[in-house]
Parts: structure tokens; C-alpha cells; sequence
């Protein structure tokens, strides 16, 4: 996580092989990691600190274009927050020439101050 601010995070994802594809670029699974990661970060990011449950009810990804081995750089915004309920917009772009490699929607779900139960 490079940045995470009112609303808005940064995160970013080298060209290591375990999270690359045949091609020598991110394989699709690790990029939709990575945007569902920056879009949970964005929800959390507006939340205080506390005891909460969370999860992501929705995600939609489009891959547009190949990383090409460079290292990937996730930009996500928090669009609308409505109750519990955080809707996200991501876009994943490479990190050194700015080129699309994906985008995507994605719903966050943080219950504010629900205690886990005991066990």
C-alpha cells in the first residue's frame, strides 16, 4: 500500500514470477487481486479504526491490456458511500509508462462496530 486517504488509494505490484503468466505478463488472477485489494483499501481508508467485519459483495473487471513485465500500479476512488456499502472505481496501469493493463468496479461491504463472535 504506497497511499491510503480520504476516500482514495495507491497500491502497488512488482513483476515478481510467481504473480506473472506465460506471456511475462500479471497473470489475470493476481490483477484482480490486486484491484480488489485497492478497492477494500479505498473503503477503509474512510472508516475509523475499530471492531468490523468486511467484505466485497461485488467485483467487475475488464483486462485491457498486457503489463508486459513491468511492475503494476493500482489508482482506486471511492465513487459513493452509501451506509455500509463503498462503491469503488480501479484502475490498474503499468507502473513506468502509464498503460492501461485493467479497471474495474467494486462493491465494499464494512459492518461498522460489529463485534466477532466469541468462540
Amino acid at each position: 500500500v504506497d497511499h491510503m486517504q480520504a476516500g482514495r488509494a495507491r497500491l502497488s505490484m512488482l513483476a515478481k514470477p510467481d504473480a506473472m503468466g506465460a506471456d511475462g505478463s500479471h497473470h489475470p488472477g493476481a490483477l484482480a487481486a490486486l484491484l480488489d485489494s485497492a478497492g477494500a483499501m479505498a473503503s477503509w481508508s474512510m472508516v475509523a479504526p475499530g471492531l468490523h467485519k468486511a467484505m466485497t459483495p461485488g467485483i467487475q473487471v475488464s483486462f485491457v491490456g498486457p503489463s508486459s513485465g513491468e511492475p503494476v500500479v493500482a489508482l482506486a476512488q471511492n465513487m459513493r458511500k452509501h451506509a455500509e456499502t463503498f462503491s469503488n472505481r480501479v484502475d490498474l496501469v503499468t507502473a513506468e509508462t502509464g498503460r492501461p493493463v485493467a479497471q474495474g468496479l467494486l462493491t465494499y461491504r464494512i459492518v461498522v462496530g460489529e463485534t466477532l463472535p466469541s468462540r
